[in-house]
């Protein structure tokens, strides 16, 4: 918590090189990655760890000491050795594992993306400089995740592995460990919005706020829309909404402005607005720049856009819709952001979880996340633990 309040402030030196370095690597604005900075570390404050504790415990020191609950004592404890393989391509929920894995009271090994090497091992030398006793319970670094020579040495000692990555990747990854290592698997998801244009106003401007959840992280988030489905009622609103959207589209550019890290990346969006462009199902919007590119089609396969600001449009007549679009994709769905006059049926809500949908937020927020204590539907913090039971003792 002491940490946290010093990189709170964006003066803070630590919190400065990291942005900086960040900007470098990434090609993100410095606003924006402040933003995410913020985002992020309010959940490292005492009382928000607290919560977190409290989500799958409803007696948090039960991982600290034996706990008696209906005649049985329980305790929680890390199993062993877990080692973090962190995603690189968003800088931010390194801190969120970092915490976690210092509330299991480790031991633990966080392999951060020669990617993004800077914030985690930063973060972690203030703990440590601000309380020694914290360097018993890990380490924090990077080695080419190609090498699997310091993962050979890791697995006589692993219990558990906890993995972000394409599918390929976590494959390849799982393929190299024993079958008793617990490994929990966080691949690549897809996450769309749903959005009736009648909610727009001057207290909620839907397409600026889905404009900010498409720009955030430059779409590589799992959170990050890649299709939006809008609830018109003929083919010509459609076309009025993408205009509204890509207004909205630049003028998030003007504060968060778009950098195209490298030559590659800039051909790989040329690349796919050149397939779209020859798609006879697909209408395509952009400017002449890499800053924003709409598709808009009839056609839903749920497949990634390029990332970097395009985004597929989905006309559709009623919400209910949405099931038959989305069920091939089940797994494959992560979060459903909505701007809808009304409140759907809790029956839609429970059929849409069923089918994979693992978070529901406002058009906004699609990418911030209230309570990362869970993730992919999992409680994270409860995976990454034991329960020991004792019932040696007499009863009564």
């Amino acid at each position: 918590d002491s940490v946290t309040q010093r990189w709170r402030d964006h003066q803070h030196p630590g919190r400065v090189q990291a942005v900086h370095h960040l900007h470098q690597l990434t090609g993100l604005p410095e606003s924006m990655i402040h933003d995410g900075l913020d985002h992020h570390l309010q959940f490292l404050q005492k009382d928000r760890i607290f919560a977190t504790l409290g989500f799958p415990f409803e007696k948090p020191d039960i991982l600290t000491r034996l706990v008696k609950i209906d005649h049985v004592r329980y305790t929680l404890t890390s199993p062993g050795l877990t080692l973090f393989w962190m995603p690189g391509n968003l800088p931010g929920p390194v801190l969120i594992d970092l915490a976690l894995a210092i509330l299991t009271g480790g031991p633990f090994v966080m392999r951060v993306s020669s990617q993004e090497p800077i914030l985690g091992p930063a973060f972690w030398s203030d703990i440590t400089s601000a309380d020694p006793r914290f360097r018993q319970l890990g380490w924090v670094g990077t080695w080419p995740h190609h090498d699997l020579q310091f993962l050979e040495i890791l697995i006589p000692y692993l219990e558990t592995v906890v993995a972000y990555g394409y599918e390929t990747s976590l494959q390849n990854l799982r393929n190299h460990l024993p079958a008793h290592i617990r490994f929990l698997a966080f691949p690549h998801r897809i996450s769309i919005a749903l959005i009736d244009p009648t909610v727009q106003t001057t207290q909620f401007p839907v397409f600026d706020r889905l404009a900010e959840d498409i720009a955030w992280y430059n779409q590589l988030g799992c959170m990050s829309p890649q299709h939006v489905f809008i609830r018109v009622s003929s083919s010509h609103e459609i076309q009025i909404i993408a205009d509204a959207i890509a207004d909205a589209l630049d003028r998030i550019h003007q504060r968060w402005p778009m950098t195209i890290p490298d030559d590659g990346v800039a051909m790989r969006i040329q690349s796919f607005r050149a397939r779209m462009a020859v798609r006879p199902d697909v209408q395509v919007r952009y400017p002449p720049n890499l800053t924003w590119g709409l598709f808009i089609s009839d056609r839903v396969d749920l497949s990634p856009s390029c990332g970097y600001r395009h985004v597929f449009l989905h006309p559709i007549s009623k919400p209910d819709e949405l099931l038959r679009h989305l069920t091939p994709h089940r797994p494959h769905l992560q979060t459903l952001g909505l701007a809808l006059p009304e409140q759907p049926a809790v029956d839609w809500f429970l059929q849409l979880a069923r089918i994979g949908i693992r978070r529901f937020c406002r058009i906004g927020q699609m990418q911030k996340p209230t309570f990362p204590g869970c993730h992919d539907g999992r409680p994270r913090l409860a995976d990454l633990m034991t329960w020991i039971i004792d019932e040696s003792f007499p009863l009564g």
